[in-house]
């Protein structure tokens, strides 16, 4: 999928009818379309289980930070099944986005 279809997919996911803003979707998810294109991107070449909805959950609770039960609550889903998808987004991200490693920076420092 690239990424203007996933844009698409992501806003017709959000509203069920058709695209939303890209101020409306900020509002809800605290990230442009793009960014979340691109979690999207990431995410899905590291676990292929996992669809767009489950971005949108991640972001929702890394917005909201609330607890599993009021996420799965917003989203009509199982609390078990958004604890999952969440869990697997978050090693995914982990997984395919670049990170610095603490270590590697003070012995850059040191040297």
């Amino acid at each position: 999928m690239n990424v203007t279809t996933t844009i698409h997919y992501l806003s017709f996911i959000t509203q069920h009818h058709g695209n939303i803003s890209s101020r409306v979707f900020h509002s809800l998810y605290g990230v442009h379309f793009l960014t979340a294109a691109v979690l999207w991107t990431c995410a899905s070449t590291k676990d292929p289980t996992l669809q767009p909805i489950h971005i949108l959950w991640f972001l929702y609770w890394i917005k909201s930070y609330s607890n599993i039960d009021v996420g799965s609550d917003h989203w009509q889903c199982d609390a078990k099944t958004f604890r999952k998808y969440l869990y697997k987004v978050i090693l995914a991200l982990f997984c395919g986005l670049d990170t610095i490693s603490f270590k590697f920076i003070i012995f850059i420092y040191y040297f």
